[in-house]
């Protein structure tokens, strides 16, 4: 019914550091529109891109509010007019959104739903979407992975990179590739399926990956680290090889990029 309310977890000035987040009592509810569903939510996921958002730091896309979080798990309480799929009321559900899921509830498209497997928890569902779907959509949709193609994955303990690994040992990757800031990490990512690991404190990742591939480079690579990482990943980077850009956590703007081999190997 129009006017009711609910409670979430709001942003004081809309930016700020942690202490800035307060519960907000009297936060609209929302209304399913066309082929959506509204879901009463149980869990939902922490990203690195929620704390950027709070910082002020992170591009939010057009279509989010000012609520953070964007995955989720819970039940299906009304549904919008239009093609709702196979979903129906009482439907346990988890998915992604552009925005808004440290709240009670969320209108959610039902194409950004899936279905919830009894034996998953709340919790282990709304960790599912952000992390798994983007890795997915990294090595299969925009990566155009083939089974036998060598894969780097950027911050290789991340929650994407994470998935990513094992991602690409379930796809038949040849050389699972992986950089992290630590021995621990690195011995971490190997226990998940990488074949090579290169701690960019102390050894020169770019020569690692060469000699771990005897001189192909990657097929794909997935980074997340931006401009200090551009001329290294092009010099990687197989032949007709892809980079996938997730993020930019040490810059957008590159500063004396030499694109020669970008173009070379026709990247």
């Amino acid at each position: 019914m129009a006017g009711e309310i609910m409670r979430a977890i709001d942003i004081e000035n809309g930016s700020g550091p942690i202490s800035s987040l307060f519960l907000n009592n009297d936060v609209p509810k929302p209304e399913p529109s066309f082929s959506q569903a509204l879901v009463k939510i149980h869990s939902f996921g922490l990203n690195r891109m929620d704390l950027m958002q709070l910082e002020g730091k992170y591009n939010v896309p057009p279509q989010a509010g000012k609520i953070l979080g964007v995955e989720f798990s819970g039940v299906i309480e009304k549904l919008g007019d239009g093609d709702i799929g196979d979903f129906k009321v009482g439907d346990e559900v988890f998915g992604l959104a552009y925005g808004g899921a440290y709240a009670e509830y969320i209108a959610s498209s039902t194409k950004m739903l899936i279905h919830k497997p009894l034996h998953i928890s709340w919790s282990m569902a709304a960790g599912i979407p952000e992390t798994w779907i983007t890795a997915t959509q990294a090595l299969h949709l925009v990566g155009c992975f083939q089974s036998g193609d060598n894969v780097l994955w950027h911050a290789g303990a991340s929650a994407v990179s994470i998935a990513g690994i094992q991602l690409s040992k379930a796809a038949g990757a040849n050389k699972i590739l992986v950089t992290a800031g630590s021995d621990e990490k690195i011995a971490f990512c190997k226990s998940l399926g990488a074949t090579h690991g290169f701690n960019y404190n102390t050894e020169n990742w770019v020569q690692g990956v060469l000699d771990a591939t005897d001189g192909h480079g990657a097929d794909v690579i997935v980074d997340f680290i931006g401009k200090n990482y551009a001329q290294g990943n092009f010099e990687v980077a197989a032949v007709d090889g892809r980079i996938v850009q997730l993020a930019s956590l040490s810059g957008y703007k590159l500063d004396g990029l030499d694109i020669t081999l970008f173009e070379n190997k026709r990247l």
